[in-house]
């Protein structure tokens, strides 16, 4: 009966080895198949992250171009109004440098002027002193 009871006895360890068995398995099965579905989420949000990450790329080179190209416009019309203001400054200092010589001109013909008034008022002096002097 010992006997009996000794097989009975490993009978049910291994009864109880083989749920444990089948546990395992299961839970080993659903563990492969979350497992799975985990790598093939993570495979789609990286290739969705690396599809976002090129369109922002893809954005900001955009900006910068556009941005490159907005620069180049305003240097342009700077270039183009600089350019203006030193061709009016060039004619303004033309004008200026003209007027400066006619002023130049006009300030020796009023000293030319002033010198013949003085001239005239010694002579018309002289004239009125001999008169005065004459009529005597």
């Amino acid at each position: 009966m010992e006997d009996h009871r000794k097989k009975q006895l490993q009978i049910e360890e291994l009864q109880h080895d083989l749920l444990l068995q089948d546990a395992m398995t299961s839970q080993m099965e659903y563990l492969k198949g979350n497992t799975e579905s985990q790598i093939e989420k993570h495979t789609a949000w990286h290739e969705n992250e690396l599809k976002r990450a090129r369109f922002k790329r893809e954005e900001k080179v955009n900006h910068a171009i556009w941005y490159a190209a907005e620069l180049k416009q305003r240097l342009e019309i700077m270039e183009r109004v600089q350019q203006k203001q030193k061709t009016e400054f060039e004619a303004i200092k033309e004008a200026g440098e003209i007027v400066f010589a006619e002023n130049v001109n006009l300030e020796r013909a009023i000293a030319r002027k002033k010198d013949e008034l003085r001239l005239a008022k010694r002579e018309t002096e002289e004239i009125n002193r001999k008169r005065i002097h004459v009529g005597y």
